[in-house]
């Protein structure tokens, strides 16, 4: 039977057997689970014992138990007894439930209760019997999580170190991170990807496409943007199988064969090459199965030295193409006597970082370092590493630059590679380009890559391991990284027709089958700890999405289930599936930035606790971002300031201070300087452009960067100072619909694709199939949902909430100075606009969203009251303001809540009339015949692209009163694009279209130049 005949056979018989949360789930792992015993054997050995022949006595006590665990999860299954033994010699009784029982989490609470239950409904002959209760082969009273009955967040208590160093720590971060995930390994899997399929002889994804997605990418949607880095910003070492870099650009140096840029400096003492071939090389264009590039090279070592004098050094200095951001790899070679502290110093073109890397482990593979900002050309940007300061054997390999191209060939002959960028790609292909044998890739001796794709991931995590603390007898050799824990993110299948929610489940395996069928870990404790990881997860997702969006999140089963990414793992581990992206209601969530990043926080927290609770320590949770943003000049100054944001869900994540980024001049941000109060003063030069991003920082790590304002002191000391309004925070899902009938249902991304948060890659393409009554037949023909595939392997770009740059060397270009400031900064009154004479207000794709049925939140309106009010007093003292967005009138007069004084706002206020929404599509607009001396033809970004926010439904609007004219029009339909209000008591120019979303900047330029000649005309 081929895979796809499997899946459907799958599919009925899953949904026949639980009606409706699962489809084709069990497909992900490859289940072994054949049952566990319903009593524990080991007790009945030896004693007397009789079994009760009549369970229908105590179905009384299983209905009143399933009655109260029911509240506690949204599981439709029966608890039942399956077996009663008696004990004459000790007078007591075991009760064995059906394993659905330990499906429900456990406190102690619960505990207390069903004993309660027990006693009141335990048959009468048996009442004064003691008691022990057993489900699933083991005690109902160890499924009780001792994290919320035992586990104290003492603060106080001393964090122990590990004897081994961490494999990589940043040496100069501004602050320290004393109660987060320092010194902590996580291999961290996101699930599926693009993968080689024999019987059809094609690469393609391993799930369906449905609404714009498929889960191969949309659960890297939730892991690389999101949970990487919030684990990371809380100390920990994050590793992952597949490729984490968006890039598709990829530079490689190495001293075998991509040797431009690689430097050799002998000091002290002497680069030697080693003599065998255990080095990376890349000599090949392609790759097939077993070749493995890191035998096909040698590597250099030197031994360390006390001081700086007389150090030998290693350069890798790449040639950029496109300057961008790329992801750093380094590689050496572990050897017995290797350092535990070489010194890697990364230069980029914000400045530079140092790291410290523990060569004894993690040898022969790509080790990530970070990403960074790299300008294009020849630079002495790039990777140095010393033997300065430490003992031991420094080793040199290669360095990469960039997630790079795919470049694993599959298929008979010379095979074809996918195509695709490399993060596409599934673990199997990552995993032979970064050196790991192919008993870890390959499962089906290479028959099966869609077998050996989710089988290598757990035995990458083993492989990392083995060696090490966590794994100290692993036959297979392995790299020594002592993984603490790992995490498998996954969304499985499911649908309903209205909108219920399918939600969260969590999966682990209690008995690991591969490894003798023991309940234990090779290094010991229990593997009941992947429970407790799941049921923490679990609890903190569904806490915190109720919390936030107002309604019941579903909580699923805790199963107890043999998966191969919860049950290969030899340490503490676990499989979310952690919705349905096959069901629309869930979907309307999904898509959206703002609810991945509530999701995500909460898997950060659950991982958090987790660790916590097993080492016996305290955890402090990293703070929220900081708001109310603002930038103002005194003198040559600029001052900087914030407002913390509190985290009403976690009140151990308070600042206890910030640390501010600078870029100049577009360049990367530095390494940031650390501050204890909420401002932060900065003397500037003239004529150069400033952008700063601040975050929060505590005891558990750092938090997500704000908003960034920008400031710009122009050469012309007399120069008037202009105040730019980012009131563009938008972050959303594709605007949705669904019939009152449930006939049709789905997203529109023609008139509204969303805003990305900073850049996407998971986006495939537009739905096309909106019937759902439209049933899946095959992944080529997934019904309901079904999208197109032409944005596969693209990045698309978002919200990146700086443009307030863009304007602002416009600006600084025409002679002025500029300062910026965020939406709430105005809105909760720290920004007053009448300080000001010009006012340019950026509302991008600010517009009204729906956050789903269940809700009906309405947010990131483009007017709040307090901005219309902050706009009506600055027109009323006489300003000249510039506004502009796609939604600056519609927001007004045809969004979800109208608002009643939206049009007389318009009229009164902007001097304009709504006419349409979706006024072109060509992304043109033209001057018309004014006597303003607006002119030229401007062309923005009317599709998906990964340079700006599409705006794929421009306004349009006409002028209102006998002062106001249409100055562009968009020549696709002639309709008015943009008007100017040339009044006596103020003026206003307005756009239809985010200026900032032109597609060069000297186009920004010209149209803000035109503006401004207007708006100081005499």
């Amino acid at each position: 039977m081929n895979k796809k005949c499997f899946q459907k056979v799958l599919s009925v018989v899953v949904i026949s057997l639980f009606s409706v949360f699962l489809s084709v789930v069990t497909l992900n792992a490859q289940s072994n689970d054949k049952g566990t015993k319903a009593y524990p054997d080991a007790l009945l050995k030896g004693k007397e014992y009789e079994r009760v022949k009549n369970l229908s006595d105590f179905s009384v006590m299983a209905d009143s138990i399933k009655l109260y665990v029911g509240k506690s999860a949204n599981i439709r299954s029966s608890v039942k007894v399956e077996s009663v033994y008696t004990f004459k010699k000790n007078d007591s009784i075991y009760i064995t439930f059906n394993r659905l029982l330990a499906d429900y989490p456990f406190r102690k609470h619960t505990m207390e209760r069903i004993n309660s239950i027990v006693k009141k409904t335990m048959p009468n002959e048996y009442k004064k019997k003691k008691f022990a209760l057993f489900t699933n082969g083991t005690k109902l009273s160890a499924l009780v999580n001792p994290f919320y009955s035992e586990t104290k967040n003492n603060l106080k208590k001393t964090r122990s170190e590990s004897k081994v160093k961490p494999l990589k720590s940043e040496n100069n971060r501004p602050f320290d991170i004393a109660h987060g995930l320092k010194g902590k390994h996580i291999a961290m899997q996101n699930s599926h990807g693009w993968f080689y399929e024999p019987t059809l002889d094609r690469w393609e994804f391993q799930r369906a496409r449905l609404f714009g997605v498929v889960e191969d990418t949309y659960t890297m949607s939730y892991v690389l943007p999101f949970v990487v880095p919030m684990l990371e910003n809380a100390g920990a070492v994050v590793m992952l199988p597949k490729e984490r870099d968006w890039n598709p650009e990829e530079v490689i140096v190495d001293n075998d064969t991509n040797t431009e840029g690689f430097m050799q400096i002998d000091g002290e003492k002497e680069w030697k090459l080693s003599e065998d071939s255990l080095g990376f090389a890349n000599p090949k264009a392609t790759y097939k199965f077993g070749e493995n590039p890191f035998k096909m090279g040698r590597y250099l070592s030197t031994e360390g030295i006390k001081g700086e004098k007389g150090a030998s050094k290693i350069c890798w200095k790449p040639t950029i193409s496109k300057a961008g951001e790329y992801a750093v790899y380094i590689s050496y070679h572990s050897l017995a006597e290797s350092t535990d502290d070489a010194k890697y110093i990364v230069k980029y073109s914000g400045g530079t970082t140092e790291f410290s890397v523990n060569q004894r482990i993690a040898g022969g593979i790509w080790v990530y370092l970070g990403t960074f900002a790299f300008d294009e050309g020849e630079t002495d940007q790039g990777v140095y590493l010393s033997n300065a300061n430490t003992k031991g054997i420094v080793t040199a390999d290669a360095c990469r630059f960039g997630g790079g191209m795919s470049n694993i060939a599959r298929g008979e002959g010379e095979g074809f590679t996918s195509g695709m960028p490399r993060f596409m790609e599934g673990s199997k292909y990552w995993l032979q380009w970064s050196g790991f044998p192919d008993t870890v890739y390959s499962y089906s001796n290479n028959v099966n890559d869609y077998n050996d794709d989710y089988v290598s991931r757990g035995k990458w995590t083993n492989y990392l391991a083995g060696g090490s603390s966590v794994l100290p007898n692993w036959g297979e050799g392995g790299l020594k990284v002592p993984v603490d824990l790992s995490f498998a993110f996954h969304t499985d299948a499911g649908n309903f027709l209205g909108d219920s929610i399918v939600g969260t489940l969590s999966i682990y395996t209690r008995t690991c089958t591969d490894f003798g069928g023991d309940n234990y870990y090779p290094a010991g404790g229990d593997r009941i700890q992947g429970r407790y990881l799941a049921d923490i997860v679990q609890t903190q997702l569904t806490d915190d999405i109720s919390d936030k969006y107002g309604f019941a999140w579903t909580r699923r089963q805790l199963w107890d289930r043999s998966y191969s990414e919860s049950r290969t793992p030899q340490v503490p581990g676990m499989l979310l599936e952690f919705l349905s992206h096959h069901n629309f209601a869930d979907m309307k969530f999904g898509l959206d930035p703002d609810f991945r990043f509530t999701a995500s926080r909460a898997i950060y927290k659950g991982i958090l606790k987790f660790l916590a609770m097993r080492d016996k320590v305290g955890y402090v949770v990293q703070p929220l971002p900081v708001d109310n943003m603002r930038v103002v000049l005194e003198g040559s100054d600029a001052l900087i300031s914030w407002s913390e944001v509190e985290d009403k869900l976690e009140p151990t994540a308070k600042p206890t201070g910030y640390t501010v980024y600078t870029s100049v001049n577009g360049k990367g941000y530095d390494r940031g300087v650390y501050v204890s109060e909420p401002n932060y003063r900065v003397s500037l030069e003239k004529g150069i452009v400033y952008k700063f991003k601040v975050t929060a920082v505590n005891d558990g790590g750092e938090s997500f960067p704000s908003e960034v304002v920008s400031v710009g002191l122009s050469e012309n000391s007399n120069a008037e100072t202009v105040l730019i309004v980012n009131a563009f925070d938008r972050v959303g899902a594709p605007k949705w619909f669904q019939s009152n009938d449930s006939t049709f249902a789905g997203f529109l991304a023609d008139y509204d694709h969303g805003v990305p948060y900073l850049k996407d890659a998971s986006y495939l393409g537009k739905m096309y199939e909106y019937r759902r009554s439209v049933k899946w037949t095959d992944d080529d023909a997934p019904g309901f949902g079904a999208c197109y595939n032409d944005m596969a392997g693209k990045v698309i770009a978002g919200n990146t909430f700086d443009y307030a740059y863009d304007h602002g060397i416009a600006f600084m270009k025409a002679g002025y100075n500029f300062v910026s400031s965020t939406r709430s900064a105005v809105e909760s009154g720290n920004t007053t606009l009448t300080d000001y004479k010009i006012c340019d207000i950026i509302l991008g794709k600010q517009a009204q969203s729906n956050d789903g049925a269940l809700t009906k939140l309405i947010k990131y309106a483009a007017y709040t009251p307090q901005l219309k009010q902050a706009i009506t007093d600055f027109c009323n003292a006489g300003g000249k303001l510039l506004i502009s967005g796609a939604y600056i009138a519609t927001d007004l007069v045809d969004a979800y809540e109208v608002d009643p004084e939206g049009a007389k706002f318009a009229a009164d206020v902007l001097k304009i009339k709504w006419m349409t929404h979706s006024a072109s599509k060509d992304g043109r607009v033209a001057a018309v015949n004014n006597n303003f001396g607006f002119n030229g033809e401007f062309s923005f970004y009317s599709e998906l692209n990964d340079k700006k926010y599409v705006c794929e439904a421009p306004d349009a609007f006409t002028p209102v009163g006998d002062k106001a004219f249409t100055i562009f029009r968009y020549p696709q339909t002639s309709i008015s694009a943009a008007t100017a209000y040339d009044g006596d008591d103020y003026k206003v120019v307005a756009f239809g279209f985010p200026i900032e979303v032109l597609k060069d900047q000297q186009q920004i330029n010209e149209l803000i130049g035109q503006v401004i000649a207007f708006l100081t005309r005499q």
